[in-house]
């Protein structure tokens, strides 16, 4: 029943072996993270309003080939951090202008002589 103590796990315990094993992990996945940003970005800059299932679908083979694969609500999170998620558009009731003075135009056909019906 190894401990680790001091420096690498302090109070809580982690050996040595554990440490290191956190550690490179974080630094995968944050270069994971950062690949799959820069994917996102590159798919959002020839389609700015798709969403995530969308750009899911258009990245995937390039995650595929990278060996890299994540989900669709990870996909969705991961935006969300770095504030790159695309806003809602803000829409304004249309409303009926039913009082709008209507622009008085020349009569055109006035003056013409009708020869025959159509």
């Amino acid at each position: 029943n190894k401990r680790g103590g001091g420096r690498y796990g302090g109070k809580l315990h982690f050996t040595r072996q554990a440490f290191y094993k956190a550690r490179k992990s974080r630094a995968h996945k944050v270069v994971k993270e950062a690949f799959i940003l820069a994917c996102v970005r590159e798919e959002r800059e020839t389609n700015p309003r798709a969403g995530t299932v969308k750009v899911l679908e258009a990245i995937k083979p390039k995650l595929a080939a990278a060996d890299t694969l994540i989900g669709r609500n990870k996909l969705n999170t991961l935006p969300k951090k770095n504030n790159r998620l695309v806003e809602k558009r803000t829409f304004s009731v249309q409303r009926q202008r039913s009082r709008s003075v209507v622009s008085v135009s020349r009569n055109l056909v006035r003056d013409i002589k009708l020869i025959k019906s159509n």
